[in-house]
């Protein structure tokens, strides 16, 4: 499972991201065990370096999603 949650992140997941993952997916773990496990199997979590494109589509995301908050809220009332 550890190796599973691991490249499903492309590398970037660490102990921390690995034992909430497990613990989610319904094998508890903290994070030490994690840790001991990537250890073992010789991960190391590794972040990818910020892609100026990837950067822009993730704001564009993000705008849209918070748009689309803001209709909702609107259609039914809602404050904020």
């Amino acid at each position: 499972m550890i190796k599973r949650i691991y490249h499903l992140s492309n590398g970037s997941a660490g102990a921390r991201t690995i034992a909430t993952a497990s613990t989610t997916e319904g094998l508890p773990m903290s994070r030490y065990i994690a840790s001991k496990r990537m250890k073992e199997l010789n991960l190391v979590s590794c972040q990818l370096p910020i892609n100026e494109a990837v950067t822009s589509m993730w704001l564009f995301q993000m705008r849209s999603i918070v748009s689309l908050i803001q209709i909702s809220q609107t259609e039914f009332g809602v404050v904020m």
